[in-house]
């Protein structure tokens, strides 16, 4: 049962792992029935047999600045503070997470970073709706907001895609 916020954290991050690349396949998929000249976003994960396979090094709960990945990542990140309300020995703690999928802004690229950036907020978006269904002990489970956003983190020009998820523990 996910009572605390660290259970939480590593549920999603197995959820996720287990279903975004299915859905990011699925919407790159259906993108090109649209427009046969459009571009893919890459699946997060590390490369097995040549396969690209989630793993521990591209699905994160914590990034230090100074090493970040070289790569696409995925990151969960806790967004505080968080409210508590207590009735006597009872406690509820309101938990805000930020996912957000990180890739590097590429110089010459032809597409729009932006736009790639929304392909994985709308992948996170809708492997993440489905969550709550996979997590009988969560409940609550409210996608409050999108994150895309272009950071420069140690002379390197990143883009994020994301979401911000709420959820209430008992």
């Amino acid at each position: 049962m996910i009572t605390d916020v660290e259970s939480l954290v590593e549920s999603m991050r197995t959820y996720l792992k287990t279903n975004l690349n299915t859905k990011i396949v699925s919407i790159n998929a259906a993108k090109l029935v649209e427009d046969s000249t459009t571009f893919s976003i890459d699946k997060i994960g590390g490369l097995v047999d040549g396969v690209v396979t989630a793993n521990d090094e591209t699905y994160l709960t914590e990034v230090n600045m100074e090493d970040l990945p070289n790569r696409t990542f995925l990151i969960i990140g806790l967004n505080g503070p968080f409210d508590v309300e207590t009735n006597g020995n009872d406690y509820y703690i309101d938990v805000s997470v930020d996912i957000e999928i990180v890739f590097q802004r590429q110089h010459n690229e032809k597409v729009k970073a932006g736009y790639v950036a929304f392909r994985y907020m709308k992948a996170l978006l809708e492997t993440m709706i489905n969550y709550e269904a996979s997590a009988d002990e969560v409940e609550g489970l409210t996608i409050t907001s999108g994150i895309p956003m272009e950071v420069n983190a140690k002379s390197r020009r990143l883009i994020t895609g994301g979401i911000t998820v709420s959820v209430r523990l008992a």
